[in-house]
C-alpha cells in the first residue's frame, strides 16, 4: 500500500520497467507510416511488422497478448508523437493498484471457530492418474525470447595416409 501510494507514476513499477527496457531495444527500426495511425516498423535484419495504433495491434502479437506495447508499437508511437504511457492497458495504472490496497486487511488470529464445509473435510487428494511416457526424455527445451540455439561446429575429418579431407584412413581411396 505504501509503495503504491508513494508511487507518482502513471504505471506500476514493473510495467514501467518493462516499457523501459522495450524502449532500449527500439534503436535501428525503420518506420514508414502507411496510412492513419498504421506504421511498417523494418528491422534492420529485413524483417517488416505492422502496428495499428488505434486498434492496439501489431503483427507480431507481443502488443496484443501482454497489452504492453512492444518495440515496434513504441518506435510507431514515437514517429506518431503518441505518449507510450496511453498505449499500456489500464489495468497496469497506479491508480487501480491504489485502489486494490484502498481497504484494510485484517489477519484472522483464531481458525478453531471456522467452520470448514464438510464436503471439504471429507475429501482426499491424491495424484494425478498420468503415467510417464515410455522412452527416453526428449533433450530439447522451448527457448525463451531473445534466446538462440547455438550450433556446434563440426571437427573436419582428415586422412592419415594421404593428408586429404573427408575421409578416413579406412575409407581412402587414393593410390599407396
Amino acid at each position: 500500500r505504501e509503495s503504491a501510494n508513494n508511487n507518482d507514476n502513471i504505471l506500476t513499477p514493473r510495467i514501467l520497467e518493462i516499457v523501459t527496457t522495450t524502449f532500449e531495444a527500439t534503436c535501428g527500426y525503420e518506420v514508414t507510416q502507411i496510412g492513419s495511425n498504421q506504421f511498417e516498423i523494418r528491422k534492420k535484419g529485413g524483417q517488416s511488422f505492422i502496428v495499428n495504433l488505434e486498434t492496439l495491434t501489431c503483427s507480431c502479437c507481443e502488443f496484443q497478448m501482454l497489452s504492453i506495447p512492444c518495440s515496434h508499437a513504441i518506435s510507431a508511437a514515437l514517429k506518431a508523437k503518441i505518449n507510450v504511457d496511453t498505449l499500456v492497458a489500464k489495468e497496469y495504472n497506479v491508480s487501480l493498484l491504489r485502489l486494490a490496497y484502498q481497504g484494510t486487511i485484517v489477519p484472522i488470529t483464531d481458525t478453531s471457530n471456522t467452520d470448514l464445509p464438510q464436503v471439504i473435510t471429507d475429501m482426499r487428494l491424491s495424484p494425478p492418474a498420468t503415467r510417464r511416457p515410455p522412452g527416453r526424455p526428449k533433450k530439447l527445451r522451448y527457448f525463451s525470447r531473445g534466446e538462440s540455439r547455438t550450433r556446434m561446429v563440426r571437427r573436419r575429418v582428415s586422412c592419415s595416409r594421404c593428408h586429404g579431407l573427408g575421409h578416413n584412413k579406412a575409407t581412402c581411396k587414393n593410390p599407396i
